[in-house]
């Protein structure tokens, strides 16, 4: 493999840029806004805690079993960009059925779901594109590439999001159609979800120069599948702790990224709480760009472990300081810190896990590694919102003290994230 130009590990992370603009604003501001819709601000962390839930465990099943089938393609385009195309085609149907309007909650978890395997159709693979195509000396850069690229894409998909969706997105004007309803700000945001996705499809597969496998060694797709199933950690200890740092560190973002927007309307009292939240992404935006790219590169010289402990601690300084913020302007010196932290943590993970990866199957292991991302989805958000709900019924404090004390929650999880990754010893990638 030759060193990769900055033009193409640009282009490269122009689909997880697209992602997770997507990813960011469903979590943060379409997913709540629609919840407070259907149930009310005092009783919306349960049925969110239920779609995400849900949603997680959906994924994580998708990505493991289309990394197995990947892993053993010998389609003539390679083995991520046939899965890369299809996705992201079938998740433009699925986007635009969700703009046409739904009727209930359950009608919405049902869309849910299929927007959550249709991505990971495309997801799965394309992780596997960095290991594949990048050396191991030159990971570290590449990861801060795509780091900066999430960063931004979270960032900017909250920001637009919000913006598009307005205060009150359920009770927008609506217009009958075949027995439905319309949103009519919602219509625009999926057509935008969809050009988004379809575009940065056609890049990445344009771009990425894949060898066709010419032979699956006598593996069938079931074979594929039972191999997924069996996948054993036992022999990569290093990786299997990073894996679960990385599980754990999640827990306290997708817990941050769940409540934020109930926390900027409830305990901070923002009026104009979506605009607000969407401000705050900008900082913490800003704050990962700054650090991700700069922290990939330095943990390609000085070793991973260094930046990662480093990160951890940022993200749980920053995290503390939210849980006592008294107003909106300090909390956006928060989001900054914040975004610092989660940029190098980004950059630096990812490449600690692809030289650590084995290198036969990689889009298999990646998969397993992607559900240190999917499975803490499943379990952050019943456990904040839970403990959200119970707070706010307990007491006669005001409404908003239970999502601070989910921040308290969120710095738990970083902490010991940081003491896990004490455990995984500085290697290169695994040859088998």
């Amino acid at each position: 493999m030759k060193k990769p130009s900055l033009a193409f590990l640009i282009g490269l992370s122009s689909y997880w840029f697209v992602l997770t603009f997507i990813v960011g604003a469903v979590i943060s501001i379409l997913i709540p806004t629609l919840m407070e819709g259907w149930f009310g601000p005092r009783h919306s962390g349960r049925p969110l805690g239920i779609v995400m839930g849900i949603g997680g465990l959906v994924a994580a099943v998708s990505q493991l079993l289309v990394g197995a089938l990947s892993d053993h393609s010998t389609h003539r385009w390679g083995r991520r960009r046939p899965f890369i195309l299809v996705g992201s085609t079938l998740a433009v149907v699925v986007f635009l059925v969700m703009g046409l309007g739904m009727r209930s909650y359950w009608h919405f978890v049902v869309l849910f779901i299929l927007a959550q395997v249709v991505l990971n159709i495309a997801a799965a693979p394309y992780t596997a594109l960095l290991p594949d195509l990048v050396p191991p000396e030159d990971q570290g850069r590449a990861a801060g590439v795509l780091g900066v690229s999430r960063i931004f894409g979270e960032g900017m998909g909250i920001y637009v999001s919000a913006r598009m969706l307005g205060k009150d997105p359920m009770h927008s004007s609506t217009t009958s159609v075949g027995g439905g309803h319309v949103h009519e700000k919602l219509l625009p945001l999926m057509a935008l979800y969809s050009g988004l996705i379809l575009a940065a499809s056609l890049l990445v597969t344009a771009i990425c120069k894949e060898k066709p496998l010419k032979d699956a060694g006598g593996t069938s797709w079931r074979q594929a599948v039972r191999k997924i199933l069996r996948t054993s950690l036992r022999d990569y200890p290093d990786f299997t702790w990073l894996l679960v740092s990385r599980a754990v560190m999640n827990l306290g973002v997708y817990t941050v990224a769940s409540f934020i927007l109930f926390f900027v309307e409830h305990a901070l009292k923002a009026p104009d709480y979506k605009t607000a939240t969407s401000g705050l992404m900008v900082y913490l935006l800003v704050g990962g760009a700054v650090s991700s790219y700069p922290a990939g590169a330095l943990s390609d010289r000085f070793g991973r472990k260094g930046v990662l402990f480093a990160a951890c601690g940022l993200t749980a300084l920053a995290g503390t300081l939210f849980a006592f913020c008294p107003n909106l302007h300090f909390a956006s010196g928060c989001a900054v810190v914040m975004g610092l932290g989660f940029g190098a943590f980004l950059s630096t993970d990812w490449a600690f896990a692809c030289n650590l990866l084995p290198a036969k199957d990689p889009a298999r292991y990646l998969a397993v590694w992607n559900l240190a991302a999917t499975l803490p989805q499943m379990v952050a958000a019943p456990i904040g919102g839970h403990i959200a709900d119970f707070i706010h019924r307990a007491g006669p404090w005001e409404m908003g003290m239970g999502y601070r004390a989910i921040f308290l929650l969120a710095v738990l999880y970083f902490l010991v994230g940081a003491a896990l990754i004490a455990k995984v010893r500085e290697t290169r990638r695994v040859v088998q």
